[in-house]
């Protein structure tokens, strides 16, 4: 009988024991979890960093200074060709109105050019009109009238006449252009024949029966 009564409270001690680690390892939700495992604390997120160190911008600032100092004479030459281009088309257009004007009025006209204070112009007018009187437009200060140019001059003029039929009236020729100070290249506008052809010319490598070198 003793033996049975102490397996008895035996058997009752470990049930109760198994219900109180039951009651202590369930979990609010209903869930069993380990006493030991705990879920890891989040430490707060640090704010992230923007913005370049300053070594970063040294190199940075570096890096473009040697890059603008290889492309600047690139760049320079570019610009001071399309100014001369431009200049170029401007004197073209100059003598081609001339033309056209003489064939349209019916009247000798004449496309002139000199340079005034350092600075090339050009106007178009009658033949038989006073030049200084006429109206002058400018070109780009950085371009000059160069040597080889071998239209007519009077005056400090230099000129090229159409007939009433746009024919050339005298003598022919070139105005050629060129970057004050700089040499390089040159451009020029050549008035070729008697009949009034008008061409477009620049800088060749080598010069032509008359010893120049734009044509």
């Amino acid at each position: 009988m003793k033996t049975h009564i102490e397996c008895r409270t035996t058997y009752i001690k470990i049930i109760t024991r198994i219900r109180t680690n039951s009651r202590h390892s369930r979990s609010p939700q209903g869930s069993f979890t380990s006493p030991n495992l705990r879920p890891p604390k989040l430490s707060p997120s640090k704010p992230a960093t923007a913005g370049f160190t300053l070594l970063e911008l040294t190199t940075i600032l570096v890096v473009v200074g040697i890059l603008m100092a290889i492309m600047a004479p690139g760049w320079n030459a570019l610009l001071r060709r399309l100014t001369l281009n431009h200049a170029q088309d401007v004197v073209y257009q100059a003598i081609r109105d001339a033309q056209g004007t003489a064939r349209r009025l019916n009247v000798p006209y004449q496309a002139s050019f000199r340079e005034l204070n350092g600075t090339v112009q050009w106007a178009i007018h009658p033949a038989g009109a006073n030049a200084t009187t006429a109206h002058w437009k400018n070109l780009d200060p950085s371009i000059q009238i160069d040597g080889e140019t071998t239209l007519q001059l009077t005056g400090g003029i230099r000129r090229v006449q159409f007939k009433e039929n746009g024919n050339v009236n005298g003598q022919l020729g070139r105005l050629t252009l060129s970057i004050r100070g700089k040499g390089g290249p040159r451009r020029c506008v050549l008035v070729s024949t008697l009949i009034g052809a008008i061409r477009k010319g620049e800088e060749q490598p080598k010069p032509d029966s008359s010893g120049r070198t734009c044509y």
